[in-house]
């Protein structure tokens, strides 16, 4: 063989990793992927991660004996009907970096009167991977408590500064919420709101006190000089994923419930395409135990 054969051959073997795949198997071994990770976000996965994240939600509310709110919409998947006291509507976005807000138009008021009866709540939510904690629980709630604080008892508050969770919130963002409370305080000043009858029930300030499922839950008394509201995140973080999980355990598994538990969206004409019932929940009238039995 002359070496102009020799070079001929050698343009025909493969000179990389890359070159060695074709492309129909790269296409197949993409579509495997796509495939896996459809099935192991499917809807029975979510809802045994839901019912494993809402026996620890149980377990903190038999340990102390405070009633559990929903924060809506993601909070109710894991708090049973019948131990459900009430719902919350706290956003991430106002908790977001540089985004720290007191909303008006989520005044949350039903909270204080839970908070009056019991003395103390739990707030029940959770979040997708990559965090430990939804910024509602580690920082909207908290600016909520510090503002309804300033509100209730006025000049007898000696407020020692708003409570963020050491490890999620750094010494800066806290201290840039902090200079933000007077004005938030302002705002819900102009709304003229009638709290008196609050006032005179709820002598305590409003504390928050964080738990997720890799901490240890603090010791909180009765005679605490606070009311304790307690956010709870629901789910396990990625990093540690409990040991008795389901195999294919998911993360904050009931956020973004409407798109999850709900049939797609037909592609079809506009004439047989009807939005009412294709975003009607798969689930609806069953619990997830239920579900699960069923399925």
């Amino acid at each position: 063989m002359n070496n102009e054969n020799i070079v001929a051959a050698a343009d025909t073997y493969p000179t990389s990793i890359s070159s060695l795949l074709l492309p129909t198997a790269s296409l197949n071994i993409s579509s495997a992927v796509s495939s896996l990770n459809r099935n192991s976000l499917s809807i029975s996965n979510r809802l045994s991660s839901i019912y494993h994240d809402s026996l620890f939600v149980r377990q903190i509310a038999e340990r102390y004996q405070f009633p559990l709110v929903a924060n809506e919409r993601c909070g109710s998947w894991y708090i049973p009907p019948d131990i459900k006291a009430g719902s919350a509507y706290f956003k991430s976005t106002d908790g977001h970096q540089g985004q720290w807000a007191f909303s008006t138009r989520r005044l949350n008021l039903q909270v204080l009167d839970i908070v009056e009866k019991h003395g103390g709540c739990i707030i029940v939510d959770s979040t997708r991977r990559g965090k430990s904690m939804p910024d509602a629980l580690s920082k909207t709630v908290p600016i909520w408590c510090e503002v309804m604080n300033s509100l209730l008892l006025g000049e007898n508050y000696g407020s020692t500064g708003i409570y963020t969770p050491e490890d999620l919130v750094s010494p800066s963002e806290h201290s840039q919420i902090q200079a933000r409370l007077d004005s938030f305080v302002e705002e819900a000043k102009l709304l003229h709101l009638n709290l008196q009858a609050r006032t005179q029930a709820l002598q305590k300030p409003l504390r928050p006190i964080f738990t997720i499922p890799t901490s240890t839950p603090s010791p909180i008394s009765r005679e605490a000089p606070y009311n304790p509201i307690i956010c709870l995140t629901a789910s396990s973080p990625a990093s540690s994923f409990p040991k008795n999980a389901p195999p294919s355990y998911i993360q904050g598994a009931a956020d973004d419930s409407e798109s999850c538990c709900s049939p797609p969206r037909k592609t079809t004409s506009p004439d047989s395409y009807n939005p009412s019932s294709s975003r009607r929940p798969l689930l609806q009238g069953l619990s997830a135990p239920q579900y699960l039995q069923q399925h």
